[in-house]
């Protein structure tokens, strides 16, 4: 972070309709890793949720596989990534970012966000 400026690539979801042989679903793809390829997650469509609820839940599906958090420092400090939002929709694609939430633990086990 330079300047109090917080820079994410963005993740995009797209809808995919029903086939002969699959249920709809939701495609979750990055590109700009420093390997340069995108890494791409399928989610199942979920009849109980909204369509924006169905593309948050993919992002952070997505997010829980790829980009996960974890300890910082020692244990006591740990990080987990959520889906920032709402998403912004652009010809029926959504893009979406995260925020990083930092929690601290003490040696009690009591835990602060």
């Amino acid at each position: 972070m330079e300047n109090g400026t917080d820079v994410r690539q963005s993740i995009r979801t797209r809808y995919h309709g029903p086939t002969n042989t699959k249920q709809s679903r939701i495609s979750v793809i990055c590109y700009g890793y420093s390997d340069g390829k995108r890494k791409r997650l399928f989610v199942n469509y979920d009849h109980d949720l909204t369509g924006s609820e169905n593309h948050a839940a993919a992002a952070q599906a997505w997010l829980d596989k790829h980009n996960p958090g974890g300890p910082i420092r020692d244990e006591v400090l740990s990080r987990r990534n959520t889906v920032a939002m709402p998403g912004l929709c652009f010809d029926e694609d959504y893009f979406w970012t995260w925020r990083e939430i930092v929690t601290y633990t003490d040696e009690a086990g009591w835990t602060e966000d």
